[in-house]
């Protein structure tokens, strides 16, 4: 099991994320591959998302690391958009701990 945290675009190319709030004390190697934790209402667990790269430490506390998508978002011609309709409940469910 591995470190986990918030994934977003940085802004600025379409296959490239970065991977935040990954402690300091965790261990990975640019190449460690990047899934889904399961812990959203959105996405479901195991999903590879793309490859760990360039790291630098924020705060002195945390790592941000560059993870290189296996999709480049500007080469997508088709998607599907799913609808959980679950979400509402899960979100309830996560307020009450």
């Amino acid at each position: 099991q591995g470190a986990i945290g918030p994934l977003s675009w940085d802004g600025k190319s379409s296959d490239i994320a970065i991977l935040k709030e990954i402690p300091h004390h965790m261990e990975f190697s640019p190449g460690d591959t990047v899934f889904t934790s399961g812990f959203s209402s959105i996405f479901p667990p195991d999903i590879p998302l793309g490859t760990a790269g360039e790291a630098k430490v924020v705060n002195g506390a945390t790592y941000e690391i560059k993870v290189k998508l296996f999709e480049d978002f500007n080469s997508l011609r088709y998607v599907t958009v799913v609808e959980n309709i679950g979400k509402e409940e899960i979100k309830r469910l996560e307020d009450k701990r």
